[in-house]
């Protein structure tokens, strides 16, 4: 092409001048690869599983030209999630262990990194289920007998029937179908504090209500004896001395280590019944008066009940 010097300069060069800065355009050469293509199939060691049983993931890495073992590494992902990344071993093979994953179905894929020599690929995607894990519940008092009304301490274990894994969720404590306490697992372990028990025998069981892992289960029934609890009761009397006729006020304090006494007291003198009164708040008080003269035997007597001596 004709033209100044110039000008063909800037043909040849493929110069454009765009807004006061120069571009060069210059035509680049393909850069040929020589990477082989592969195919990856993925296996798992059990379909269906338990939650908590042990699944060996195995990817192999087959090269689709050739006869040399492929190199690099393959990540074995959950819908996007990576479970770990494992080295290829002298048979092209990855193998990974898995335990953690959660009950459903998960879509597993298999991504080889590649390497010098062939080219990286990804598996189609595995259909994995797991189903929910079996659990054992186990029941523990820590005082037995103890008397009415003391603070109770149960501890419920639970543990996978098979394979690994932590219960997580709630477990209640029931006295023959009536239940007497709940609280939260931690580390499978939970502590239901009970004060609420009769005397008497109780058949308490323990149950687990499961979550999204881990299926119900309910211990095995422990007995918990409650003896009565025993109990002191003090008499005071105002005035000591009185003159016939005089109000004289009976009061008598009941008291229990455990427990909070309630019923009724009897008031005597010499054997005869001057009255009863209620506890309240562990205290019963009568105003009597005596019509001879001469020193009296007077006494109380707390009545108790089921749960009180």
């Amino acid at each position: 092409m004709r033209g100044t010097p110039g000008r063909r300069l800037k043909w040849q060069l493929g110069v454009a001048l765009l807004g006061g800065a120069a571009v060069l355009a210059l035509p680049l050469a393909a850069v040929a690869s020589n990477q082989g293509s592969t195919t990856v199939t993925l296996t798992s060691s059990e379909n269906p599983a338990a939650y908590g049983d042990q699944i060996i993931l195995t990817a192999t890495v087959i090269p689709d030209t050739g006869t040399s073992i492929a190199t690099g590494s393959v990540t074995f992902e959950d819908q996007g999630t990576s479970l770990g990344t494992v080295a290829l071993g002298s048979t092209g093979q990855a193998a990974l262990v898995e335990t953690t994953l959660g009950a459903g179905t998960h879509a597993i894929e298999a991504n080889y990194s590649g390497s010098a020599e062939y080219a990286s690929s990804l598996s189609v995607a595995l259909e994995q289920r797991v189903t929910v894990q079996g659990s054992t519940t186990a029941l523990l008092p820590t005082v037995d007998p103890a008397p009415y009304g003391e603070t109770l301490l149960f501890v419920v274990s639970l543990a996978p029937a098979a394979g690994s894994g932590v219960p997580t969720g709630s477990v209640s404590l029931s006295d023959r179908g009536s239940t007497v306490g709940t609280a939260t697992l931690s580390g499978g372990i939970a502590a239901i504090v009970v004060s609420s028990l009769g005397a008497g025998s109780h058949s308490l069981t323990a149950a687990y209500a499961g979550d999204g892992n881990f299926s119900p289960s309910a211990s095995s029934p422990v007995t918990e004896t409650i003896d009565p609890a025993s109990t002191a009761t003090t008499l005071t009397i105002s005035p000591t001395v009185a003159t016939t006729g005089q109000q004289v006020t009976l009061t008598a304090t009941v008291r229990s280590s455990t427990a909070s006494p309630t019923g009724t007291v009897t008031f005597s003198a010499g054997g005869s019944s001057l009255g009863t009164a209620n506890l309240s708040a562990g205290t019963a008080t009568l105003c009597t008066c005596f019509a001879h003269a001469g020193g009296k035997e007077v006494s109380a007597a707390f009545a108790g009940h089921s749960d009180l001596s």
